[in-house]
């Protein structure tokens, strides 16, 4: 329905070009949600065994929650956590520290290495363009500006791309 929109409302000349950025921002987004996938796969993993080790109650559910939740940018992994340290504090005050801390290095690790490593081989941003689009949209426009950033930054890229693709080949 989008090509068709497309070719309905563009000029004969710019519908190959809008139409080759858009079905590459498409490939890239679907890219960027497998790495979303995978990043929540890895926080889950993390979590349970991080859990587990430390004789944490409900492990296994915690770190499925935590999985699920890791796909809702800053709260998501804030309430995991939460609850988590919940849970070890009605076995004792230590384990409730030792919890948090343990979701405070995953996700300090997940946030400062993992994410921009894993969206530069999704969407071929690079690792600080990424970092900053997630500051900027999640400043700017809260969770829905997070969750949105980088297919944004990844729509910006394509944009840049194709209009300096275009540029050389009319300079040729």
């Amino acid at each position: 329905g989008v090509e068709r929109f497309f070719m309905t409302v563009l000029p004969l000349q710019y519908q190959s070009i809008v139409l080759g950025v858009y079905e590459r921002v498409r490939h890239k987004i679907s890219f960027w949600f497998a790495g979303q996938l995978f990043l929540s796969l890895v926080v889950g993993v993390a979590v349970f065994i991080g859990l587990e080790i430390l004789g944490v109650k409900y492990a296994f559910i915690i770190a499925i929650l935590a999985g699920i939740l890791e796909l809702v940018p800053y709260v998501g992994p804030i309430f995991s956590g939460s609850l988590a340290t919940l849970v070890a504090l009605t076995q004792s005050t230590s384990l409730g520290i030792y919890t948090l801390i343990l979701f405070v290095v995953i996700l300090q690790t997940e946030n400062h290495a993992l994410v921009p490593i894993v969206h530069r081989y999704t969407t071929n941003l690079n690792p600080v363009v990424v970092i900053l689009a997630l500051l900027i949209g999640g400043e700017a426009f809260g969770i829905i500006g997070a969750i949105i950033s980088v297919p944004v930054a990844v729509l910006f890229q394509e944009i840049l791309n194709s209009r300096s693709v275009s540029q050389s080949s009319d300079a040729l």
